[in-house]
C-alpha cells in the first residue's frame, strides 16, 4: 500500500491523460478498480464544499451520486457501476494538468499525514459503516441545501470518509467514522 494515496490518484489520471490527450470517467474508474469508492466519495464531498454546492438542486444531485456509489458498497460491489452516459464525459490532458497544479499542494500536506496504519481498524466492518454514514450525511444534505452553504458540513465529513477509504488509515478511519456520526447526531439533535 503506498503511503501518498492521493499522488497516487493523481498519477494515474494524469498518465491516462498523457495517452490519449484526454482521459473519460469510465477509463479513471477502471484504473483506481477497487479504490474507486474513496476517490468517488472525496470528489463528491469537495464539490459539494465548493460554491457549485450553494447552488439550488445541486446538492441534491450530489447527494444522490453520494447514495448510488455508497450504496454499492453495502451490497459488496468490488468496484463502482456507473450509469452508462457518465462514461463518456472527458477531462482534457490540459485539464488534468492545471487541477494537478492546483491540488498538488494539499495533496501533499494530506499525504504527509495519512498513512496504512492500525490495521485493525480498516477492513469490511469500517467499509460498511463508512458507507452507510455516508449515505446518513447524503441525506442530510438534501434538507440542509435550504441553508446557504450549510452542505459544507456533512459534505467535510464525507470528504474524511473518503480519504479513510483510499489511505486505508486506521486511524483517519476511525476519526471520520466519529466525526460523520457527530454531524448526523448533531444534525438531528438540531432539527428537532
Amino acid at each position: 500500500m503506498s503511503s501518498a494515496p492521493l499522488h497516487d490518484i493523481l498519477d494515474d489520471i494524469e498518465g491516462l491523460a498523457e495517452d490519449k490527450g484526454k482521459v473519460d470517467v469510465k477509463s479513471l474508474l477502471e484504473s483506481f478498480q477497487a479504490r474507486s469508492f474513496g476517490p468517488v466519495l472525496v470528489l463528491l464531498g469537495i464539490l459539494s464544499m465548493s460554491p457549485l454546492g450553494a447552488v439550488p438542486g445541486i446538492p441534491v444531485v450530489l447527494a444522490g451520486m453520494v447514495i448510488l456509489w455508497a450504496g454499492q458498497i453495502l451490497i459488496g460491489r468490488s468496484h463502482p457501476w456507473t450509469p452508462e452516459f457518465l462514461h463518456s464525459i472527458e477531462i482534457s490532458e490540459d485539464q488534468v494538468g492545471k487541477f494537478r497544479d492546483k491540488a498538488e499542494p494539499a495533496t501533499e500536506f494530506v499525504d504527509n499525514w495519512v498513512k496504512p496504519r492500525l490495521k485493525w481498524a480498516v477492513g469490511d466492518v469500517s467499509e460498511y459503516l463508512i458507507a452507510a454514514l455516508s449515505i446518513a450525511l447524503a441525506l442530510l444534505m438534501i434538507p440542509l441545501e435550504l441553508v446557504p452553504f450549510a452542505v459544507a458540513i456533512p459534505a467535510g465529513a464525507l470528504v474524511l470518509l473518503g480519504l479513510a477509504l483510499m489511505a486505508k488509515d486506521g486511524i483517519l478511519t476511525l476519526i471520520s467514522i466519529a466525526l460523520g456520526a457527530i454531524v448526523i447526531i448533531g444534525s438531528i439533535v438540531g432539527f428537532l
